[in-house]
C-alpha cells in the first residue's frame, strides 16, 4: 500500500533513508519533477547524526539556547544531507553546501539539483527538483499576536483589503496561509526576506491551476507558480511549495 492510500491514518514512517527516521516522501502533483519530504523532528532518530554534518552546521547548532531547538536543527540538516546525497550519488558528509547572496543554500557541484528546506516547531518540509528553482514553507498552526499589524506589514493592498472583509475569527487562518504562500515564493526567487513581502500579490493568480504570481525584484521580474500542500492528518500545519517554471 502506498502513502497516498493511507493519508487518513496519520503519519506513516517511510524508511527510505535506510535508518529508522520518521519521514514521508511523495511526488508533488503540480510542479515539474518536484518531490516533497515531510519530517517529524521530534520522532525517534539516530543518535550519531551530527558526525555527518559540517563544522559550520555544528557551530550553528551550538548557538541555539534550548537543547530542543538544537536537536531539531541537527535532525533537519542531517535528513537534508541524506536526501541530497541519495540524489547526487555522493556521501552525505562530503556534500559541499554553499549559500547564495541571500542565504539560500545550494550545491555548487550539482547545480542541476534544486532543493529547499523549511521547519516550524516539530515539523520540517523539504522539496527537491532537477528542473526548476523552488521554495517551500511550513507553519505550524498557532495564535499570532497582533495579527492585524502583521497582516498590514506583509500583505499587498489587495490582500489587506480582502483580509479586512474577513470575520475576526477567520483572520488568523488567512494571515498564516498568506504568509506561508509568500514565504515559499520568496524562497523560490532566492531573495528571502530581503524582498518586501508586500511586493508579492497573491490575489491576481489565485484562481489559476496551479496559481501563479508575478514578483518584481529590482530589474528582475519573475513568474512563479505556487500550490498549497495537503499534509497528512496528525500534522497540524500549513504548507506551500512555489517554483519558477522552466523557460519555454
Amino acid at each position: 500500500m502506498n502513502l497516498d492510500e493511507r493519508w487518513g491514518e496519520g503519519l506513516i514512517p517511510n524508511h527510505w533513508l535506510c535508518r529508522d527516521v520518521p519521514v514521508i516522501r511523495w511526488p508533488f502533483a503540480f510542479g515539474p519533477d518536484i518531490t516533497v519530504w515531510l519530517l517529524d523532528l521530534d520522532g525517534a532518530w539516530p543518535l550519531d547524526i551530527d558526525t555527518e554534518l559540517s563544522a559550520t552546521e555544528r557551530e550553528r547548532a551550538d548557538r541555539f539556547r534550548f537543547a530542543e531547538h538544537r536537536q531539531r536543527y541537527l535532525r533537519g540538516r542531517w535528513a537534508m544531507r541524506q536526501i541530497l546525497a541519495s540524489l547526487c550519488g555522493q556521501s552525505a558528509s562530503q556534500l559541499r553546501l554553499a549559500e547564495g547572496r541571500h542565504g539560500k543554500p545550494g550545491l555548487p557541484e550539482h547545480p542541476h539539483l534544486h532543493f529547499n528546506l523549511s521547519h516550524s516547531d516539530r515539523w520540517a518540509l523539504m522539496a527537491t527538483s532537477s528542473s526548476c528553482a523552488l521554495g517551500v514553507d511550513i507553519e505550524h498552526l498557532r495564535w499570532l499576536n497582533d495579527a492585524d499589524g502583521v497582516a498590514q506589514s506583509t500583505m499587498s493592498p489587495a490582500e489587506w483589503s480582502a483580509y479586512q472583509t474577513e470575520a475576526p475569527g477567520a483572520r488568523q487562518a488567512m494571515l498564516l496561509r498568506t504568509w506561508t504562500r509568500k514565504e515559499a515564493c520568496l524562497k523560490a526567487v532566492g531573495t528571502g526576506l530581503s524582498l518586501d513581502a508586500r511586493a508579492i500579490d497573491l490575489m491576481p493568480g489565485i484562481a489559476a491551476e496551479p496559481p501563479w504570481v508575478l514578483c518584481q525584484h529590482g530589474t528582475e521580474r519573475h513568474t512563479l507558480h505556487w500550490h498549497d500542500i495537503a499534509l497528512p492528518s496528525g500534522c497540524p500545519a500549513m504548507a506551500t511549495c512555489a517554483w519558477l517554471p522552466r523557460p519555454g
